[in-house]
């Protein structure tokens, strides 16, 4: 099957995670993804400088669900627990199935550090006069346009 015939939703997503700065070895992250056609979560451990990854998720297009009723949002999270406490490296919920840059470059570099508070990080998404999209994250994000702490990590 070619890229024409599929929706990507997702990009590579690489990551560091550490505390201190000092990397976490052998810690299980988890990767979830949500939308109308799909319902998956996958679990992988890093490695011993702190690293994880998970592959791109693309999808087959379904011409059904090219009408104005069908829902085109896609929710991501990528969490870890750490010392019995919810550490988010992302949550979003993103409309369309097209991957945005702001995603593009943020989840193919996450450096997170499970120390930091909990932020909100608005971005553009590419699109004139649109809304902004919003990510959750106690990790290093950039191009965002504003950002605010929102909770304690």
């Amino acid at each position: 099957m070619n890229k024409k015939q599929l929706d990507e939703y997702t990009p590579n997503i690489n990551g560091v995670i550490t505390k201190n700065g000092i990397p976490i070895r052998d810690h299980e992250i988890t990767f979830g993804i949500n939308s109308e056609k799909l319902n998956e979560e996958f679990i992988v451990k890093t490695d011993k400088n702190g690293e994880f990854n998970f592959d791109a998720i693309y999808v087959e297009k379904d011409k059904n669900m090219e009408g104005i009723f069908h829902e085109k949002r896609v929710s991501i999270y990528i969490l870890t627990n750490y010392d019995d406490k919810k550490v988010i490296l992302w949550n979003s919920t993103l409309s369309g199935f097209v991957v945005s840059d702001f995603e593009r470059s943020n989840l193919g570099n996450l450096n997170c550090e499970i120390n930091n508070p909990i932020s909100s990080f608005a971005f553009k998404d590419g699109q004139e006069n649109s809304a902004p999209v919003y990510v959750y994250s106690q990790c290093s994000l950039f191009g965002y346009f504003q950002s605010e702490v929102i909770g304690d990590s």
